[in-house]
């Protein structure tokens, strides 16, 4: 059988994820319904939409090959939606695990998702957990969870790739800047500016870890 064809199925681990509507049992009815599209008026106000500036971080660092995938469920309170990321399949180059930078990448479909970006600032507490909060040894420690019997490339592929995710923690910053610059329509509410500029740039990164975290603290993000 031909190694990118259809397998068989086979006893062992199996992967799942939980349902985005599931509330627990506690409540009536304990699944909400979810919607993979809203429109672009209901998508301005989703309650965490930082979520939105989050996962582009992620899948630039991870080189997501395919469009931000999400779905939507509608808060019971105050009825506006939450977004929950799903679909992570195409990281990594996809089946290929070929890290290929692209700053279209990872953008989701509805450009309103990113409206509430004005500047960099957004970016600063994910960029700040890649670039100080994660290395190869919590790389190593992640990948040491999954099954061996899930990773068909062998060890010696799945260390190389650490390696490179590892490598490009210090890059993802000047990546999500030249997405901003190849997608203007997507960012249109971004003010540039010097300002902007600077703190967009691998030398920031590296000598301004203390005013991040100033910022963090600062905005209860710490």
């Amino acid at each position: 059988m031909s190694t990118w064809g259809r397998l068989p199925c086979k006893s062992g681990i199996c992967f799942g994820s939980r349902h985005a509507g599931d509330v627990g049992t506690r409540l009536t009815p304990p699944l909400r319904q979810v919607w993979d599209f809203i429109p672009d008026a209901e998508l301005r106000t989703v309650v965490n939409r930082e979520a939105f500036a989050g996962t582009l971080v992620f899948d630039q660092w991870t080189c997501n090959g395919d469009g931000r995938q999400t779905v939507f469920v509608r808060q019971p309170d105050d009825r506006r939606f939450r977004v929950h990321v799903i679909d992570n399949g195409f990281c990594f180059g996809g089946a290929e695990w070929r890290l290929d930078d692209a700053p279209l990448r990872g953008l989701h479909r509805q450009t309103a998702a990113y409206d509430f970006i004005l500047s960099f600032d957004i970016f600063e507490p994910w960029l700040y957990r890649i670039e100080k909060e994660i290395d190869l040894v919590s790389l190593e420690t992640a990948a040491s969870l999954i099954p061996p019997e899930w990773n068909r490339y062998g060890r010696q592929q799945l260390d190389r790739l650490l390696y490179t995710l590892d490598r490009r923690r210090h890059r993802v910053r000047d990546l999500i800047w030249q997405t901003i610059k190849a997608a203007p329509a997507a960012f249109r509410n971004f003010k540039f500016g010097p300002l902007a500029k600077a703190r967009s740039t691998r030398e920031n990164s590296q000598h301004g870890a203390t005013r991040k975290r100033q910022y963090l603290e600062s905005n209860g993000m710490l």
